[in-house]
């Protein structure tokens, strides 16, 4: 059974952070101020100058292209996994660390331009980043839970014949006192 969650999960950030990536390739001015639109932020008017430069647009573009890159892994990973394999958890792991890293970098330029309201972009951002971990982990679980074990017939019949035992002695018990109170009444 493929886990659907993850792979649209993946597919949809890997769309964003190549968009991001894109943006701040083709961006003439620098990729900062781009950057800042695109998660719903204004450009501040007294913008340091080298935060918009070709050196800052390259670095976001770099960052957020390897976080897309990361996904794509990710997403590629899950559909092609085997069912007993857990290597997309550990692929989405690098890539959500990836993600999380790129808005911490992000955070810390906004802190570093006095960008006026960026803590709560950056937080929706994180938070969303979040969820869709939560979300990918707890996919894994519920896989997990209903993946048949192969040793589970084994565990079964043992079961089944230490409840024979069990009920064979209740028997047993059962007819002894029976037995008893009828040599009582004799």
């Amino acid at each position: 059974m493929r886990r659907i969650l993850s792979l649209f999960l993946a597919l949809h950030w890997m769309i964003v952070f190549s968009a991001l990536s894109l943006l701040c390739a083709l961006d003439r001015q620098g990729g900062f101020s781009i950057v800042l639109h695109m998660v719903g932020l204004a450009t501040p008017a007294g913008l340091p100058r080298f935060m918009s430069s070709q050196a800052v647009s390259t670095g976001f573009a770099s960052g957020f292209g390897l976080v897309a890159v990361l996904f794509l892994w990710t997403l590629l990973t899950a559909l092609f996994e085997d069912e007993e394999s857990s290597e997309t958890d550990e692929v989405a792991r690098l890539a959500f660390g990836g993600a999380i890293g790129m808005v911490t970098i992000l955070f810390l330029a906004c802190a570093f331009a006095s960008v006026q309201g960026f803590y709560a972009a950056v937080a929706l951002e994180l938070a969303a980043l979040a969820g869709s971990w939560l979300a990918i982990s707890a996919e894994k679980r519920m896989m997990e839970r209903t993946v048949p074990r192969q040793n589970e017939p084994v565990q079964n019949a043992a079961r089944l014949m230490a409840l024979g035992a069990v009920h064979n002695s209740l028997l047993r018990r059962l007819q002894s006192q029976l037995s008893l109170d009828e040599r009582r009444q004799n």
